[in-house]
């Protein structure tokens, strides 16, 4: 049933090693979300903590001003 495949499944993931430039890279990818949705010059930081052999990564996002485009000549 669903139940047995869930804890299946979450049994069954090996631990993730953490990978700092991972960070770096999703920090690229949101910055380049942002410049997609029309918000330039954002700041993005992060906070990586480390407890517990657990690693959570926070990220601060700074919005830009929003242009919008109404026509392309």
């Amino acid at each position: 049933g669903k139940g047995w495949d869930k804890f299946a499944t979450k049994v069954g993931q090996p631990p993730v090693i953490f990978d700092s430039t991972l960070v770096e890279k999703s920090k690229e990818n949101l910055y380049n979300h942002l410049v997609y949705d029309g918000y330039y010059n954002s700041r993005i930081s992060d906070s990586i903590v480390t407890r517990n052999k657990k690693t959570t990564v926070q990220y601060f996002i700074e919005l830009g001003k929003q242009f919008t485009i109404d026509s392309i000549s």
